[in-house]
């Protein structure tokens, strides 16, 4: 092991200070210490500052939240009665999405409006004891970041007994919605339902995994993804943008990915590679799946970022391609973004940089060069006239000892 020492000083303050950290080699220890020295501009007690004034700031709204959503006063000494109203407004709107998110999900069922109605009774019923946790202490001691099963089980619990009844009555009323009678129409009088078209299912030649994995998209086009625990398709959908959310694999379609379709497209084309047998929500994704006829989902990108119009670079893995990257005039690695800060006056130098990487621009980037493009402009300068043949073209528009004789 070989000790890494960066002298680094704050940009805030100018206090001096030291970094130290531990490498496997003498060369990546120097390594680490010019990138520190260079990169860690803020010392420990203005950025403990910053994030203190950011967490002020954020419990000050929550405050502001709680008093428009008419919750009651908790009870604390003034530190955790703040950080436990942050903790009680972030919780409830964890449970609202998740409560929406599943409200979605329910659109097109047979029972659709009886899974809203049942939705809506349990949200109410957790809303009603959160007005009775009054307790900044309960809040802290309980916080479990944003999983809204996890807080469901535990405000539920404050009143288990009520709570276990209420789901019970729902499952009751949702086997009891369609009963064996309703579901025997009549052949003569009702005509039949068309049946639900089978998804499309593709198999590599060299499939290595067994069974097949689902891609689905749902009404609120998310894209989902699902099979059995396994390593390497979640190495698969991870870096295809993918994450663990309510149960399944899910990616929100944005700028950077295209559409549902094309997302789903893109997936299905890395899991064939993969080796996984796949299904597919329509028969035209997995043709342009299986053909590439789609937009490669990548993750070097460049976007604009902060009042003062900054272009960021993300995914900057390669160390070569950091180098050159970190040779533009003004870039700034910034670990909060993990991605290299560029200012705007550098755009040229950004525009040759996403060419020649193949990175792709977002519409706010492209904006951003375009607008700084139009206001550079290319001029002959000339050397300046003297003072007194500047005052003769003004006053005479012409000097005197170059007028033609009359």
């Amino acid at each position: 092991m070989a000790k890494a020492t960066a002298y680094c000083t704050c940009e805030k303050c100018g206090k001096e200070f030291t970094k130290i950290t531990y490498k496997q080699n003498s060369r990546e220890a120097r390594s680490w210490e010019a990138w520190a020295e260079a990169n860690i501009t803020e010392c420990d007690d203005c950025q403990a500052a910053r994030i203190q004034a950011a967490r002020d700031e954020e419990n000050k709204k929550s405050a502001e939240q709680a008093k428009m959503l008419h919750l009651p006063v908790l009870e604390g000494s003034p530190k955790q009665v703040a950080w436990a109203e942050t903790i009680r407004v972030n919780a409830m709107d964890t449970l609202r999405e998740s409560f929406a998110r599943k409200r979605e999900d329910a659109e097109g069922e047979d029972n659709e409006d009886l899974i809203k109605e049942l939705l809506d009774e349990q949200q109410t019923f957790l809303w009603n004891v959160i007005g009775t946790l009054t307790s900044a202490a309960w809040w802290i001691d309980n916080r479990c970041s944003d999983s809204a099963r996890m807080w469901t089980r535990k405000i539920a619990g404050k009143d288990e007994k009520a709570w276990n009844e209420l789901q019970k009555a729902a499952k009751a009323r949702i086997e009891g919605k369609v009963s064996p009678e309703a579901s025997q129409a009549d052949e003569s009088v009702t005509e039949a339902e068309p049946e639900t078209p089978v998804q499309p299912e593709a198999m590599p030649e060299n499939q290595t995994h067994d069974g097949a994995a689902v891609i689905e998209i749902t009404a609120s086009k998310a894209v989902v993804a699902r099979y059995e625990k396994n390593d390497d398709f979640r190495a698969v959908v991870k870096d295809a943008g993918f994450s663990w959310q309510y149960s399944t694999w899910r990616c929100i379609p944005d700028e950077k990915t295209g559409d549902a379709e094309n997302v789903a497209a893109d997936l299905g084309n890395r899991l064939l590679k993969a080796g996984f047998a796949v299904i597919f929500p329509s028969q035209e994704i997995m043709e342009k799946s299986v053909t590439g006829d789609f937009e490669p989902i990548t993750k070097n990108w460049i976007s604009v970022v902060g009042a003062n119009k900054h272009f960021i670079i993300t995914h900057v893995a390669d160390d070569n391609m950091y180098k050159e990257a970190k040779r533009i005039p003004g870039s700034k690695w910034d670990r909060f973004s993990q991605g290299l800060l560029v200012p705007a006056s550098s755009w040229a130098e950004i525009q040759d940089f996403a060419r020649e990487n193949e990175f792709k621009l977002t519409q706010g980037a492209q904006e951003l060069l375009a607008q700084m493009g139009k206001a550079s402009v290319v001029v002959n300068v000339a050397d300046p006239a003297s003072g007194s043949a500047k005052q003769f073209l003004n006053e005479n528009g012409i000097i005197p000892d170059l007028m033609d004789e009359a």
